[in-house]
């Protein structure tokens, strides 16, 4: 038994019970039950395993989703203000049903956050980056702020973003900062590879050290990195 609503305002009815109050006898026959406003069924949640109800041999799968935008059923409130209508198959005029999709960017880049990551902080892919590369200067002198301001210029007419971090830090800590902040290239500008006849350059989603790139082979490599 139920309580439920007696189509009056602030008055319920005790003691409901469907079947005897929706004009069923309990005691009809199958049949008469069949052909009530109402249908009795188990029900619970689906389950992955579950088989499905119309393909053979399929089952449910389960896994785990990120909500980025949103359906908005709108139905006719904006196209009776616009009067914006089209013909049935009758031919009747009718006012068209109208709904909307919104991606919400900020949802877009939390998502990105919690599928691309690990322990040391975000890693973001190069299509949605604030950053393609960040250079970060080991010890910033005026000479090294020079190439440093000179290879972010080749690497912006290539239609790169770039930052350069040149705080008078020690070099682990803006690592650890340039991880944390996930820029998907980190260039670094520093004696011991400019001696060597380049830059060093790795890739944030990579582990390890990384690579000794020529100067001139910067931009080339750059934009092959970012593609991949």
């Amino acid at each position: 038994f139920w309580a439920t609503g007696a189509d009056k305002p602030d008055h319920h009815v005790k003691h409901f019970n469907w079947m005897r109050d929706l004009g069923v006898n309990p005691q009809a026959a199958a049949d008469d039950r069949a052909n009530a406003n109402f249908a009795v069924a188990d029900i619970r949640n689906a389950m992955a395993g579950d088989p499905s109800p119309r393909a053979a041999g399929v089952r449910l799968e389960e896994s785990r989703g990120i909500e980025v935008g949103h359906i908005f059923k709108l139905g006719d409130k904006y196209s009776r203000a616009m009067d914006f209508v089209v013909q049935d198959e009758t031919g009747e005029r009718r006012h068209v049903i109208m709904g909307c999709y919104g991606i919400g960017v900020s949802r877009v880049a939390a998502a990105c956050v919690e599928m691309s990551h690990d322990d040391d902080g975000i890693v973001w892919p190069a299509s949605i980056a604030p950053y393609h590369v960040i250079i970060t200067i080991i010890k910033p002198d005026d000479a090294l702020i020079q190439k440093a301001s000179s290879l972010a210029d080749s690497l912006a007419a290539a239609g790169l973003d770039v930052l350069i971090d040149d705080r008078d830090e020690r070099p682990g800590a803006k690592f650890k900062d340039a991880d944390l902040v996930g820029i998907p290239l980190r260039l670094t500008l520093g004696e011991r590879s400019l001696g060597a006849g380049g830059v060093e350059a790795k890739a944030r989603a990579d582990a390890g050290k990384g690579e000794v790139i020529a100067l001139d082979s910067v931009v080339e490599f750059a934009r092959s990195a970012l593609e991949a």
